[in-house]
């Protein structure tokens, strides 16, 4: 049977709200049964407490059709009213005893210990505990570590120093080769120079490096500008070996200060008022 017939047709004794109730609670579809068990119990309460104040006598029976559940479904809401138990709270954690401070003989202690290991490139920190155990600390290449009483710094250790070279001076032979070939670049000559033992020349316009030099030949062509007084600026120069000198303003009246080139060997001189008077100057 689809749909079983209404409670009151089968007893006319049952009120029509009981007969509604019995009839939701044997619906098929699940949405028009009561919600919870606990709301058919209210409402047959409910109708318990109307029959009671109308007639003041129940009905002498009821027709329970078949099919009707005797026993109750089960609640499903139940548990959520049930109380749950209460959770055990943390134990509580008791506060690590704290450590005192360093004395100041094991700060001074530290520091030497650590200016010491230092020294040999790597800094180690090495506590010894209460029970005689030892903690090493291995600090990273680079770091400083420092050792603190009452909040202020009572000992720093950091990496060594690398002194730096100082920046060097330029001796008066390197300044004195500067100004001759400065000079001689000035006139259109060129100047043959040693830097750090490579030879190199140097023609007019090149700039002169920034570091230091020899100069070890000169050369000067068809200048009529470069001078005797040229020429004597020239003499001390402690490292040249070869000169050139042709056709120049040179008038060879003073040679000697070729003579204060103590490293040439090779000299040359072109021109038409060369004659012997310059060879018996010489």
């Amino acid at each position: 049977m689809d749909h079983p017939a209404p409670a009151r047709a089968l007893n006319p004794q049952i009120s029509q709200e009981l007969s509604d109730l019995i009839e939701k609670l044997l619906a098929k579809d699940p949405a028009g049964r009561p919600s919870s068990a606990q709301e058919a119990v209210t409402t047959l309460r409910t109708l318990e407490r109307q029959v009671g104040l109308g007639s003041g006598s129940m009905p002498a029976g009821v027709f329970v059709p078949v099919g009707l559940p005797l026993h109750p479904e089960p609640n499903p809401w139940a548990e959520i009213n049930e109380p749950t138990a209460p959770e055990e709270e943390p134990a509580a954690v008791e506060p690590s005893p704290r450590r005192s401070r360093f004395r100041w003989p094991l700060v001074v202690g530290l520091a030497a210990l650590l200016a010491v290991v230092a020294a040999a490139g790597v800094i180690v920190v090495k506590i010894t505990n209460k029970d005689g155990t030892t903690t090493e600390i291995r600090v990273p290449e680079g770091a400083t570590v420092t050792v603190e009483k009452g909040g202020k710094p009572a000992a720093v250790v950091g990496p060594e120093k690398v002194p730096q070279p100082a920046p060097k001076v330029p001796e008066a032979s390197d300044d004195a080769d500067r100004r001759a070939a400065a000079m001689l670049l000035k006139l259109g000559g060129s100047v043959n120079i040693s830097q750090d033992g490579k030879p190199s020349l140097l023609k007019p316009g090149d700039p002169l490096p920034a570091e230091a030099f020899e100069v070890t030949a000169l050369h000067v062509y068809y200048n009529k500008e470069f001078s005797d007084e040229h020429l004597a600026s020239l003499g001390g120069l402690k490292h040249v070996g070869a000169f050139a000198i042709a056709h120049t303003g040179v008038t060879g009246k003073d040679l000697k200060v070729l003579h204060t080139l103590p490293k040439l060997w090779n000299l040359s001189l072109l021109g038409p008022s060369i004659d012997d008077a310059w060879l018996e100057r010489l």
